[in-house]
C-alpha cells in the first residue's frame, strides 16, 4: 500500500493480534471511522497491541497513541510478560483484570458477546441493566 505524505487520514496499526481480519476493534474502525486507514507498520499514528507477540514491539513503538487490549488474564503464566496490562508502556489499556489506574478500563473477552460493536451507549446500558 502506498500512502502519500500529504494523506490526511489517521493511520492505525494492529500489532500482536492472532488474526487482524477477525479483530473486534477493526470492525468498529472500518464501519465508523472512514478517516482512519489501516496500515501495516507504516508510521502508525495509533497502534493497538495485544498479547500474541513480542512485548518489545510495544516498548519500541513510536506511535503517537499506543493502546493495549487483551481479554485474557495477564496474571496467567502464559501471559506474564504482559502482566499489568502494559499500563506503564501505553496511553490506554483495556483488559480482563481488575486494576484501579487512570489509563485502564476492565473489558474482558466475554463482554464482547453481550452487545454488538455498533450498539449505542443507551443500548449497552439496557443490556447490562
Amino acid at each position: 500500500m502506498i500512502i502519500s505524505l500529504f494523506d490526511k487520514s489517521v493511520r492505525v496499526c494492529f500489532t500482536n493480534f492472532r488474526d487482524v481480519n477477525e479483530n473486534y476493534f477493526l470492525k468498529i474502525i472500518v464501519d465508523n471511522y472512514p478517516q482512519f486507514k489501516i496500515v501495516n507498520y507504516f508510521r502508525p499514528q495509533i497502534q493497538i497491541f495485544s498479547i500474541s507477540g513480542n512485548m518489545g514491539r510495544i516498548k519500541k513503538s513510536k506511535a503517537q497513541v499506543k493502546i493495549f487490549y487483551t481479554g485474557e488474564n495477564t496474571n496467567h503464566p502464559r501471559h506474564l510478560k504482559f502482566k499489568g496490562n502494559c499500563v506503564e508502556d501505553v496511553d490506554f489499556s483495556l483488559g480482563f483484570d481488575y486494576i484501579n489506574i487512570h489509563n485502564y478500563i476492565r473489558f474482558p473477552n466475554w463482554a464482547k458477546w453481550f452487545f454488538c460493536y455498533n450498539n449505542s451507549k443507551d443500548e449497552i446500558k439496557a443490556i447490562f441493566g
